[in-house]
């Protein structure tokens, strides 16, 4: 695993990119997502994160997935990526993490039910509590919402917590809003949706 130490310097994230090389003694808290653009509502979900593992003694985990699930499920369409994966290391890493988990994204992952992705990501990963937005969806056709993932938790050990879509200035904060924003040349609002400059 590598290690990543944040600009303060004072707290290290472990980076793993194959789960086998998890300590499953270790409880988390955890969030799954693309995480495209790092943005104020990615932010948000993740101090949730760590403030719910906190409060239970437990790591904070992020999962996201390399390549972007769009580039292997719609291969050859324009898709305008936010943040590299070397970007998205190093804003995730500033943000205080115990664990980012990187998951290679392949037809084979994206073709898995959500109970059989919750069932090997679980085989692995001690996760005690699993904090998304309202509106997240994973696994074959974006089956697993937050209250199938609850339901498959009830059985896996793990509970759901859902959190509302952040908002800027009255605007929801989505990749897909900051990329019309882009799209339309008005970086300002990009940035004020991100919380910084684009990279």
């Amino acid at each position: 695993a590598d290690l990543d130490e944040n600009d303060a310097g004072t707290r290290i994230m472990e980076i793993v990119r194959h789960l086998g090389r998890l300590e499953p003694g270790t409880p988390y808290v955890a969030t799954i997502g693309k995480f495209d653009g790092m943005h104020l509502g990615h932010r948000f979900l993740i101090e949730r994160v760590k403030a719910r593992a906190a409060e239970r003694g437990a790591g904070s985990a992020i999962i996201t997935f390399d390549p972007p699930p769009l580039l292997v499920l719609r291969p050859g369409e324009p898709h305008m990526q936010l943040t590299c994966l070397s970007d998205k290391i190093k804003l995730i890493g500033g943000l205080g993490v115990d664990l980012l988990l990187i998951i290679t994204f392949t037809p084979q992952l994206a073709a898995q039910t959500p109970d059989e992705f919750m069932q090997h990501l679980t085989r692995h990963l001690r996760l005690i509590l699993l904090v998304e937005g309202d509106d997240f969806a994973l696994g074959k056709g974006r089956a697993g919402t937050p209250a199938v993932l609850g339901e498959i938790g009830r059985r896996l050990g793990y509970a759901v917590e859902t959190v509302p879509r952040l908002r800027a200035s009255g605007d929801e904060v989505s990749s897909q809003a900051i990329r019309q924003r882009l799209d339309g040349g008005d970086v300002a609002g990009a940035a004020r949706l991100l919380g910084r400059a684009p990279v």
